[in-house]
């Protein structure tokens, strides 16, 4: 028989040592560690009004296994072993093509390969990618994963191509909300536009759930556009003369590098001295501008 000494006596079965993380920087691994240690002295605190006794948390014993890093150019093993790990989750960056850094856009490539499709995807799917290429491996549990996104992983050409991908190699939606408003605290606020998305190897969930405006709905199956249905593939259309319409090489940025962008200052300024300029400058709203309500430009 062991003899447990009352000094040591801990009840619960979870502890910080059971959680591992990846941050690219110093004091992003900082923060994480102290926000683990400040989650388990609150869980604690609630066990000990449960159980009617006191738990000694200090000093700090247990570890945070933060490791800082690039998460897409590391060895997740070497972090921790898949053969040892029950759940993967987080809420990587979302960074669209055009805003992508130089070092992001060779992550991508890294990931995916130089001339790979999905490289002119959202930064995001990297996470998807190297989580389900992990756990993979033959020594892995059956590891189910779950990342907060932008919802446009689930919108056009993201669909047919990256998520065609990944589940021809054998990985499952288990569970989603759709997409929803995620707002900030901050004075400029942006709202993003998220999807959680679980998933992990074919056939391990059998009962599928899908949230839709705090709604839930079962089903057997979730499809990557997030809908209660069989899988489905929308892609481009090359045929133009199927509707006799000319061919359309891209959307409506604008590429004039700001020549012909006004502020809203400029504009005022025009129309002061020109008052004909009135009816000919017009407002401008991009998807940045309607989307994250920045300041209107005017176009000439």
């Amino acid at each position: 028989m062991t003899m447990l000494e009352v000094d040591d006596f801990n009840p619960t079965k979870i502890s910080i040592n059971q959680f591992f993380g990846i941050e690219i920087n110093d004091f992003a691994c900082a923060v994480a560690t102290t926000a683990l240690w400040i989650a388990e002295s609150q869980m604690l605190h609630e066990t000990e009004e449960i159980i009617h006794r006191e738990i000694d948390f200090l000093p700090l014993k247990s570890n945070s296994n933060i490791v800082e890093g690039n998460a897409l150019r590391m060895d997740w093993n070497d972090v921790v072993s898949s053969s040892e790990l029950d759940y993967i989750m987080g809420n990587p960056p979302f960074v669209g093509q055009s805003l992508r850094t130089e070092h992001q856009s060779k992550d991508m490539e890294d990931v995916f390969g130089k001339k790979a499709i999905e490289n002119k995807q959202d930064y995001v799917i990297c996470w998807f990618k190297k989580a389900f290429t992990y756990i993979k491996q033959e020594s892995s549990k059956n590891i189910r994963i779950a990342f907060v996104a932008t919802n446009s992983i689930c919108q056009g050409e993201s669909v047919p191509t990256f998520w065609k991908n990944l589940i021809m190699d054998g990985a499952e939606i288990d569970f989603a909300y759709k997409s929803f408003i995620w707002a900030s605290e901050a004075k400029q606020k942006a709202h993003v536009h998220c999807v959680i998305i679980g998933f992990s190897k074919q056939g391990q969930v059998s009962e599928k759930i899908l949230f839709v405006n705090n709604l839930r709905y079962s089903a057997k199956h979730i499809n990557p556009y997030l809908y209660l249905s069989s899988d489905i593939w929308l892609t481009n259309r090359t045929n133009k003369n199927e509707y006799n319409l000319p061919e359309m090489t891209t959307g409506s940025p604008p590429t004039d590098d700001g020549g012909l962008l006004l502020t809203e200052d400029e504009k005022n300024d025009l129309v002061s001295k020109y008052d004909i300029l009135s009816e000919v400058i017009r407002p401008f709203i991009g998807a940045r501008e309607f989307l994250h309500d920045k300041p209107n430009k005017y176009s000439r």
